[in-house]
């Protein structure tokens, strides 16, 4: 069963990218789920989860705390683009029989979405305390197409799927 349904605390603002930031780190804790025989593949899902909930609590905050501005996407079928986009990876995640290569093609689609370039053009120009500036820096500065790759590699990953791990990387997202 999935996470990414569950109702939480952050989902509960008003800005519909908390529940995608949601609904992504549940993807990622779906595949953490389905390779949990393989201890480091598992926690290597269970990492990119975590990242994905930090960039949902950072949202949620500057969404309470309306730091987000004129920055967000007010467009409605862009929202709902996106909400279908994650029905089909979650849909594609609860498949019984998924592969390492599957997963991996997931995350890849996943992290070169328009979630990542929404997050960081409502985030990047939000003001705060040090410690909230620190975080958001922390947020914005990972690159999770270099952590798929170097992964990809780790994990035995087939050689077309690394080579649009590679792909994404290229292409900064």
């Amino acid at each position: 069963m999935s996470t990414s349904k569950q109702p939480s605390r952050t989902s509960e603002a008003k800005c519909p990218y908390v529940e995608l930031e949601e609904r992504a780190a549940g993807i990622y804790m779906d595949l953490a789920r389905k390779f949990r025989d393989d201890g480091d593949l598992s926690w290597f899902w269970v990492g990119m989860s975590m990242a994905e909930k930090q960039h949902a609590l950072v949202l949620a905050f500057c969404a309470s705390q309306q730091l987000l501005g004129d920055n967000s996407p007010a467009d409605a079928k862009v929202t709902r683009n996106l909400s279908e986009f994650f029905s089909d990876l979650e849909n594609r995640a609860a498949r019984k029989d998924l592969s390492v290569d599957d997963a991996f093609m997931i995350a890849t689609e996943l992290e070169s979405s328009e979630i990542n370039a929404i997050y960081d053009r409502l985030v990047r120009p939000a003001q705060g305390t040090s410690h909230f500036t620190r975080k958001k820096i922390e947020t914005l500065g990972v690159n999770h197409a270099r952590i798929l790759v170097k992964a990809a590699r780790r994990f035995g990953v087939s050689a077309p799927v690394l080579e649009k791990l590679t792909q994404l990387e290229r292409e900064g997202l």
